[in-house]
């Protein structure tokens, strides 16, 4: 009968991370050997850069089975290996008045903010702190369908959001707010560049609730008599 003790190193090479929680399982004679510990963003290699990584056993005899078995090594690129992408947020608006109304004699101030869902959150809290670029396109007269071509005085208003933890999800708003001083449509286009572990994200234009409508100050007359009576043959003014 022989007995032996064998000695398993996993190694974990990087070819272009495994996903958090990966395990790894090699059979030998009917035996089993795991990896230790499981892969998490804490530690190394870590699952917090993107590309793909492929896991492999080396087995290394003892001394008392040297003369008796090989050193070796496997690995499986079909079933050992492991890709890690950049999530692809969704990016969600919502266009509003941030004081007054649509009716332009209220002196309407346009706002707007975004909400990023399907975020990987990063080891420092990323995206939070990051930022979301705002543009307002318009006028745009009634009937005109909006374009959000840069050039020609567009977009006519520009500024920034920071992102906040809101939940499972990340959000902004803009910094400040554009005072219309003319009747037409306006659109807002929100930009997020993304980061290490995010896509970006950006609203088309003429997304849905990006659009606000300033219209024409409504006139309102109140009128009165002079005089509540007036006598036979008297003006009346």
């Amino acid at each position: 009968f022989f007995s032996y003790v064998a000695l398993f190193v996993f190694s974990m090479t990087k070819l272009v991370s495994v996903p958090a929680g990966s395990h790894l399982t090699v059979s030998l004679s009917g035996g089993t050997a795991t990896s230790a510990p499981d892969v998490t963003g804490s530690t190394t290699p870590n699952d917090l850069a993107t590309g793909t990584y492929c896991w492999g056993a080396q087995y290394t005899p003892d001394s008392a089975s040297v003369d008796r078995y090989l050193p070796s090594y496997g690995t499986d690129a079909s079933a050992e290996c492991f890709t890690i992408a950049k999530a692809s947020p969704t990016i969600g608006t919502t266009a509003s008045f941030s004081s007054g109304t649509s009716d332009l004699s209220s002196t309407p101030k346009l706002a707007d903010s975004v909400t990023l869902s399907g975020v990987t959150t990063g080891p420092a809290g990323e995206p939070a702190g990051e930022t979301v670029n705002f543009s307002l396109f318009g006028p745009f007269a009634a009937g005109t369908t909006p374009s959000c071509a840069t050039g020609a005085n567009e977009p006519v208003f520009t500024t920034t959001g920071t992102l906040a933890k809101s939940g499972s999800n990340y959000v902004a708003s803009t910094a400040s707010s554009y005072t219309a001083s003319a009747i037409g449509t306006y659109v807002w286009v929100a930009s997020y560049a993304g980061d290490t572990f995010n896509n970006g994200a950006t609203e088309p234009c003429n997304g849905s609730n990006e659009s606000l409508t300033v219209t024409t100050p409504q006139l309102h007359i109140t009128k009165s008599a002079d005089n509540a009576t007036v006598s036979a043959g008297s003006p009346i003014g």
